[in-house]
C-alpha cells in the first residue's frame, strides 16, 4: 500500500467519523430543544394549577366526589408540540376541557376544534369533553350526566338524555 492509499483510507475514515459526530451533535441539539420546550410547558402547567379558575376547581371537586382518578393541567405530547389539558382521566383515556369566555370567539373555537382533532387523530386520547364555565358552575347535575355519558357510553341507557346533547 502506497502513501496515497493510506491518505485516502484515512480521509474516508476521518470523514465518516466526522459525519457521525455531526449527526450525534444534531441529535443532541434536537433533544435539548425538545426538553427546553417541555420545561417551558411544565412551568406553564404549574402556573395554571396555582391560578385555577373557579369552574376548574368546581369540576375538580366533582371528580373527587365521584372518586374518578384524574390529573389536573396534564401535559400531552401531540407530534412535536406539547399541549396542556385541563383534566386527564387516565382510566377512561379521556380529556376534559373547561372553557372560559374567551373560547366563545370564532377564532378560538376554530383553534379548539383543530386541537381536538389533532389529539384524536394522533390517538393520544379516545374522547374529549368540552364544558364551559356556566355548565360547570350553574348546571352541576347536567355536567355530571354529560361526564358519565362521555366516559362510559353504556350509562346513557340509564340517564335521561333529554337534557344532555
Amino acid at each position: 500500500m502506497n502513501i496515497w492509499d493510506h491518505l485516502q483510507t484515512y480521509a474516508t475514515v476521518n470523514s465518516t467519523q466526522n459525519w457521525s459526530y455531526k449527526k450525534a451533535q444534531r441529535k443532541k441539539k434536537r433533544k435539548q430543544a425538545k426538553e427546553k420546550g417541555r420545561v417551558i410547558v411544565q412551568k406553564f402547567a404549574v402556573e395554571n394549577r396555582t391560578k385555577a379558575t373557579e369552574a376548574e376547581l368546581a369540576f375538580k371537586d366533582i371528580l373527587n366526589e365521584l372518586d374518578i382518578k384524574h390529573r389536573f393541567q396534564y401535559i400531552v405530547q401531540v407530534g412535536k408540540k406539547y399541549r396542556i389539558a385541563d383534566f386527564f382521566l387516565p382510566e377512561y383515556n379521556t380529556i376534559v376541557e373547561i372553557d372560559g369566555d374567551y373560547h366563545l370567539t370564532e377564532e378560538q373555537q376554530q383553534a379548539d376544534l383543530e386541537r381536538t382533532q389533532s389529539l384524536l387523530r394522533k390517538k393520544r386520547v379516545q374522547r374529549i369533553l368540552r364544558l364551559n364555565n356556566k355548565q360547570v358552575l350553574e348546571e352541576k347535575e347536567w355536567s355530571i350526566k354529560k361526564l358519565l355519558v362521555t366516559i362510559c357510553p353504556p350509562v346513557a341507557r340509564y340517564i335521561n338524555l333529554t337534557d344532555v346533547d
